[in-house]
């Protein structure tokens, strides 16, 4: 059995070209695509430390979603 830490965004598939800029912007993950939407995954442990976290210290999550 092992254990792994996943970032993960999901949009509708029209959103393909938005998936593309985060990707850049992050410069890591993956995209995959599952019925009708996308999925930007990320599992490597050091984009997680190095890059995922510090982009949501800089950048926090707003709205509702806080909550979540």
């Amino acid at each position: 059995m092992t254990v792994q830490c996943k970032f993960q965004i999901t949009q509708h598939l029209k959103e393909n070209h938005l998936m593309v800029v985060i990707q850049n912007l992050l410069q890591c993950g993956k995209i995959y695509i599952r019925k009708a939407a996308l999925y930007l995954t990320v599992v490597k442990y050091d984009d997680l430390v190095n890059k995922i976290l510090p982009f949501l210290v800089k950048y926090p999550i707003l709205g509702v979603k806080t909550q979540d």
